[in-house]
């Protein structure tokens, strides 16, 4: 039985170790207002419409966004 509790303890090490690293998130620039962007109807596909700012305290580059929703 000992055997099983320092695999306990290794797994439990293990978890908080990954959640920490893995779980950190950019933060935003809040100072950007996303409810003031318009798109002008000229726009070509894959132009640049709107820049977001953003910083990642674990240095994770590239960061990569998504925009998802109703078209």
């Amino acid at each position: 039985m000992p055997l099983v509790g320092a695999w306990l303890k290794i797994w439990i090490y293990l978890g908080f170790i990954f959640g920490w690293t893995i779980g950190a998130r950019p933060r935003f620039d809040t100072s950007t207002d996303m409810g003031l962007v318009l798109i002008p109807a000229d726009a070509e596909v894959d132009s640049v419409i709107f820049r977001l700012r953003a910083t990642d305290q674990d240095a994770d580059f590239p960061l990569i966004f998504e925009i998802t929703g109703n078209y």
